[in-house]
């Protein structure tokens, strides 16, 4: 979509003063050049914004990883009511001369992501067929933060999972946490560090899809943080949903983060969380209050959009073999949790965390469907 279509779909355009991106390119190289998956991407991406926020996120479906950049507005602004544009399969390029130019273009036709030298675009053949414009939702919740510099998020991560190429895993429950392998224990060490804990969550991630992307020393496909000073303040999250983050602040108002998907081990202890004896070793710091964003800096310039509906009026549409695929999820978390006596969830995220650990003990695995649902929730 170039920017004579742009003019044309009357897209709405919004403009971030930042510095120079480097996290998207990146990892889009890293995943181009992957043997296994050379030319075979498939991004998904979202833009929400509202309120003093905006995040935008770009998902590799099938890739397990996924980029966030988030921004908060300056002073008064709350860039407008509150909007989500999605779409669930783009065009991309981005493996080029790096720049500093985030800017975003949205409307019911069309969504186009400029980040760096990284560029998403809804291409001809999805134009007009699905709105973009969706109902806002809730962002994904942190369940437990801390903050380190690279070099101690490696130290950790080589002392944890190096050997044998094992899980890099997180937990957090009742104001305490532990880093771990295979399975929660009270052996090891803090590591000197006292994350901020919200709530309770299991997530890992393979050791060699951690130090490769941030680490490998490759020439053409060097990890994200190997030119960075290794002093750089990070910060590791835990989020609700078992997501791995590893968050850079790039600015006062800018951040961006590398998303991991949860490593299929690591949905076998999910019910531990529900067991009333399970205890964590190390003590956290327990978040009560929300503390507000700093004000920061940004630039928003807005054109006229197409007239659409309110955005609650319109949802997320699914095909026939995506509702089937849903109810299969359902189906597999009624009979997880009538096995072990727990109430029904309503939620599809839940079912779906019942329905792979069900595919797992059968030997099989998720597949593209069951990807292209979970970029679209």
């Amino acid at each position: 979509m170039n920017q004579e279509v742009i003019s044309n779909l009357r897209l709405s355009n919004i403009r971030i003063d930042a510095p120079q991106m480097h996290g998207l390119q990146r990892m889009i190289n890293q995943i181009v050049n992957e043997p296994r998956r050379g030319g075979e991407i498939a991004p998904s991406g979202w833009i929400q914004f509202g309120t003093g926020l905006l995040t935008s996120r770009v998902n590799i479906v099938g890739a397990g990883i996924a980029y966030e950049l988030q921004v908060t507005a300056e002073g008064n602004s709350t860039l407008g009511r509150l909007q989500r544009y999605s779409d669930v399969q783009m065009g991309f390029s981005g493996v080029g001369t790096q720049t500093s130019n985030v800017e975003f273009w949205y409307g019911p036709a069309g969504l186009v992501f400029n980040i760096g030298a990284c560029r998403l675009w809804t291409t001809d053949s999805r134009r007009r067929l699905e709105p973009l414009r969706v109902a806002p939702k809730d962002l994904p919740v942190s369940a437990m933060e801390v903050n380190m510099t690279i070099k101690a998020f490696r130290r950790m991560l080589n002392g944890v999972a190096k050997t044998n190429n094992r899980v890099f895993s997180l937990a957090s429950h009742e104001g305490k946490w532990n880093v771990f392998s295979e399975n929660p224990t009270t052996v090891g060490t803090r590591w000197r560090v006292t994350p901020m804990i919200r709530s309770s969550a299991i997530g890992g991630v393979k050791y060699k899809v951690l130090y490769n992307f941030f680490f490998r020393k490759k020439r053409d496909v060097r990890g994200t943080f190997t030119d960075l000073d290794e002093n750089t303040e990070i910060t590791l999250c835990l989020r609700e949903n078992g997501e791995l983050v590893v968050s850079l602040q790039l600015t006062q108002s800018i951040q961006e983060s590398f998303i991991f998907e949860p490593d299929a081990s690591i949905m076998g202890l999910l019910d531990l969380l529900d067991d009333p004896t399970f205890e964590l070793p190390f003590m956290g710091r327990t978040v009560t209050v929300t503390e507000e964003p700093e004000e920061v800096t940004t630039e928003v310039t807005e054109e006229p959009t197409e007239e659409v509906e309110e955005a609650g009026q319109e949802s997320v549409s699914w095909s026939t073999d995506e509702e089937d695929r849903i109810a299969e999820w359902q189906e597999a978390s009624t009979r997880h949790q009538q096995r072990i006596g727990a109430e029904l969830s309503e939620s599809a995220q839940i079912w779906f965390s019942h329905y792979m650990m069900e595919r797992l003990r059968q030997g099989e695995a998720i597949d593209d469907l069951d990807n292209q649902i979970l970029a679209k929730l």
